[in-house]
This record gives structure tokens, sequence and C-alpha cells, in this order.
């Protein structure tokens, strides 16, 4: 499965903006596509209050996104961008006039990395960051202990009550309903709002969705990219192997399919050649090697 929307160097920056990344780190991967998601989740009752707030946002910020509210079966309203990157300032925003909590998570698979944020009455009160070395701008580090992020924020949220089916949830797979006079969700667009009844593809089963970064089906292989962080350590290297197998474990692949993971560091272009060394020494079920810039998929 594949994001139906090409995704930016501006969405990465978006998920991921409190890390080092920098204008050359951007441009080298912008010909990759990948699949990063961010989303906001306010416990509060009325979408319709929301969308006023979001409305009132826009009309005061120039290139303000464009939102959907959306009610689900829990007392959270999911809130998603028109971009599909949240800024945690928003959802600080509608903790503080809806007087409620909120969750923002800024999820970024391809860097095996996630932040989750909490706000009371627009206070901060919760602050994860996972793997914390990389969003500290001024320290050197050994590759991080990179664990399967994807895996450990989707049990966050689901302790949290939020509905499977929201988790990890693009505005694109936002359907209109077709029952007269009901409406559950509201799009916010340009100061505006269009109230609507909505629906969301349901999951066959309570787990983390499958997203890949570009198949082929030809080749038979899911091709993902790997955004890492560090200076090379052999042990660490080896606990990310096992962290990506049990990453390729979780996901359903048709049978006889491969991952092929791109794997490096634009700050440190030995990072990637190190890894693949170290990974020909081991037997795994997925292949590795280090990224090519000028590759186009």
């Amino acid at each position: 499965m594949k994001s139906s929307e090409p995704q930016t160097a501006r969405r990465f920056q978006g998920v991921l903006s409190a890390s080092p990344i920098d204008s050359a780190y951007r441009a080298a991967y912008d010909l990759i596509v990948s699949i990063n998601v961010s989303q906001i989740f306010v416990r509060y009752p009325d979408e319709k209050d929301a969308a006023e707030v979001l409305s009132t946002y826009q009309q005061a910020r120039e290139g303000a996104p464009s939102f959907v509210v959306a009610r689900t079966p829990s007392p959270w309203l999911a809130v998603l961008a028109g971009d599909n990157a949240t800024a945690p300032e928003t959802a600080q925003l509608l903790s503080r006039a809806l007087e409620a909590s909120s969750l923002w998570y800024g999820l970024a698979g391809n860097a095996l990395a996630y932040r989750l944020l909490r706000y009371e009455l627009g206070r901060e009160t919760e602050r994860v960051l996972e793997p914390a070395e990389i969003y500290r701008t001024d320290a050197s580090f050994l590759l991080p202990e990179y664990r399967d992020a994807e895996q450990i924020l989707y049990g966050r949220l689901r302790q949290a009550s939020i509905p499977a089916e929201y988790v990890y949830l693009f505005i694109e797979e936002v359907g209109a309903g077709s029952r007269p006079g009901r409406t559950d969700a509201a799009v916010v667009r340009q100061g505006r709002i269009e109230s609507f009844l909505h629906r969301v593809p349901r999951r066959g089963a309570d787990g983390v969705r499958t997203l890949f970064d570009l198949y082929k089906e030809g080749e038979q292989t899911v091709t993902e990219m790997l955004h890492l962080y560090g200076s090379f350590d052999e042990g660490r290297a080896r606990q990310l192997f096992r962290t990506l197998e049990a990453v390729c474990g979780r996901r359903t692949l048709p049978p006889g399919w491969k991952v092929r993971y791109l794997a490096g560091s634009v700050r440190d272009p030995q990072l990637g050649r190190r890894l693949a060394a170290t990974h020909a020494e081991g037997r795994y079920t997925f292949d590795l090697e280090p990224p090519n810039p000028e590759s186009r998929f």
C-alpha cells in the first residue's frame, strides 16, 4: 500500500521539524517518495466548535492548510490537515480555545522516529521524542537504538482510546456518507465551514497499518527509504537490523515478495556503506543497501 498523494520535503519537515534537517538534507532526498503523517485528536464532543476555532485560525494566518474535523466512536475528535502534516501549535490552540485535552503526533516512518505531545487547557503536559538523540541539534551521538516507531506510537494512541481506524489516517481517505440531514464532520477551507457526514475505511484488524514507500509488482519488491542519524556503531547497527526484522515480520506481503531498504545519512555518506557491509555479514529476510540520491522511482 502507498499514499495516493506524493509526499514532499515540506511534509517530511513538518512531521519531524524539531530534528536537525537542513536544506541540503531535504534536497538530497526530495527524489524519494516517502510516507509521513501527523494528526491531532481533541477530547471534545462537538466538531462544529472545533471547526469554528480552525476557521478563525485560517482567517488570521495566510497559507494555513485546510482541515477536516470528525467525530469518532470515542470521546476524541480527529483533526486532519490538507497536507497530512498538522502542526503541534494547532493542537495547543484547540486545547486552549476549547478548554480541552488534545494530542498531537508526528510520525516519520522513514526515520523510525516520532513525536507525541499532549496539551491540557493549552499547556503542554507530556512530550515524547523517539529516538531522543535526533532532536538534539548541538550534540554528536552514536547511531540510536532504533525501535519500531510505528508500532510503539500505535500502542500509545490506542492506550489513549483513539479508535484504530483513525490512527495513521490520511485526509484523502476520508469520504462522505449518504444519509440526508446527518452530519458528524466539517471541512474548513479558507475560513469557510462545510458540515458533512463522513466515513473512513474499515480496518480488518486492530494493528499497525502496512505502509510502504514504493513497490514494483514486476520485481516483487517493496522499497523503503530510511533516513538515519548518528555515527556508525556495530552493536547499534545489529539492533537496527533486529528492529527491521520485526517490522518486516508484522507487515503483510504477498508470497514471495521482499523488502529492500535504502538506508543511510546525507550527513555521513559512510554510514550507509558501513551498514550495508555489516548487513552482508548476517542472514536477514530483507535487503539493505546505501541510498543513491540520483535514483528516480
